[in-house]
């Protein structure tokens, strides 16, 4: 009966660390959602706004300079890819924010990103480092 007792308690602690070691580290790797509220990230498709300007070849046709992500609330966001602006559901995941693909008309399927910092974000599907915009111009985008 001793032993019972004494293997039973030992299976509690031992649920208990699980727990705990579960719970603190699945908190350690969420980001809040209220941290990307209002903010925009930009993806440069030209080093330099020279570069970019440079490349207007056509004055007819504007080729973008960036792609650009925007936070909207804690549930949309929009996101430019060519000259559209995008309307898209998102949800936060622990290092991962994936924009839902049911809202605008360029997106075929989900867009994910992984959060490197808080400054940095990375597509996923093809490796591309969007950076947070400071200020109104892309050319603002953090280093």
């Amino acid at each position: 009966m001793k032993n019972l007792i004494t293997e039973t308690k030992l299976q509690l602690l031992i649920l208990v660390v699980i727990s705990v070691f579960l719970g603190c580290n699945r908190e350690s790797e969420d980001v809040d959602v209220q941290h990307f509220i209002g903010k925009k990230y930009s993806h440069l498709l030209f080093a330099t706004e020279k570069e970019c300007i440079k490349a207007q070849t056509d004055p007819e046709f504007f080729i973008n300079c960036a792609q650009q992500l925007e936070f909207m609330d804690e549930k949309y966001a929009t996101i430019m890819l060519t000259d559209i602006m995008n309307r898209a559901g998102y949800s936060v995941s622990g290092k991962t924010i994936t924009l839902r693909a049911d809202y605008g008309p360029e997106l075929y399927e989900d867009i994910v990103f992984e959060i490197i910092d808080e400054k940095t974000l990375k597509r996923m599907d093809n490796g591309s480092i969007w950076r947070l915009q400071i200020g109104d111009s892309i050319w603002g985008a953090s280093n």
